[in-house]
């Protein structure tokens, strides 16, 4: 008798832990962007169109707005039943390009971003170190009611290896030859990547010689050739 109920409580401790690992929750992926795994739909992927994406950028000091854009390297939009999910965008940070001055102010203020000018590499963005950042589309939701923007995109900033998650409108257009992606203006708080040149947050007694913690970014994604 007792060998029997040995028996059945083994079967008892087997179905409980049978019953518990088929209720685990699967991981995640990029259905969370609105398609399911098993939905049957086939993701297409369309390049990067690296001679026109590109990151726009202003930020401020006192009596001051500098602007520029940096150029996307690589990266892929990933579209699921017509409709972008994911994807990707690497952005090259030697590209850094000041729009607003002109000659040695343009070349000086450049060379101070990118970090090249000894003593200064971590002033911002050091890219001899981090010669690359990364933006990472992970959810994208449909957006209504809204005259010039059609999608709420969400996804990971990469920047001298420090991921933050990000969210901004954006209107997302395709036709035959791919996909367009131009962003609402949103700012970023530089602070939150490591970058503390002149935060009026971070050190006090500057003054007027601050810098903005707030960058204003505007991200135009251009893809083609789907593959």
């Amino acid at each position: 008798m007792k060998y029997q109920f040995s028996l059945i409580a083994f079967a008892a401790v087997i179905s409980f832990y049978a019953c518990k690992n088929d209720t685990q929750p699967q991981a995640p992926g990029l259905s969370e962007a609105g398609a399911t795994p098993d939905s049957g739909a086939r993701d297409i992927s369309f390049a990067i169109d690296t001679s026109q994406t590109r990151v726009l950028w202003s930020c401020s000091k006192p009596g001051k707005t500098h602007t520029g854009y940096v150029k996307a390297k690589d990266g892929r939009a990933v579209l699921r039943s017509g409709s972008l999910v994911g994807g990707r965008v690497l952005i090259d940070m030697n590209s850094i390009t000041v729009t607003d001055l002109e000659g040695d102010s343009k070349a000086q203020l450049e060379a101070h971003l990118k970090g090249n000018s000894e003593g200064k590499e971590d002033d911002f963005f050091n890219v001899q170190k981090y010669p690359y950042a990364e933006f990472e589309i992970t959810r994208v939701s449909p957006l209504i009611n809204d005259d010039n923007y059609n999608a709420l995109v969400y996804g990971n900033l990469d920047i001298k290896g420090l991921i933050r998650e990000i969210g901004f409108r954006a209107n997302i257009q395709k036709d035959t030859s791919g996909l367009n992606l131009i962003s609402q203006k949103f700012s970023i708080n530089r602070t939150e990547w490591g970058i503390h040149f002149r935060s009026k947050s971070i050190f006090s007694g500057l003054k007027d010689r601050f810098i903005d913690d707030e960058i204003e970014l505007e991200i135009r994604m251009f893809s083609v050739s789907s593959s």
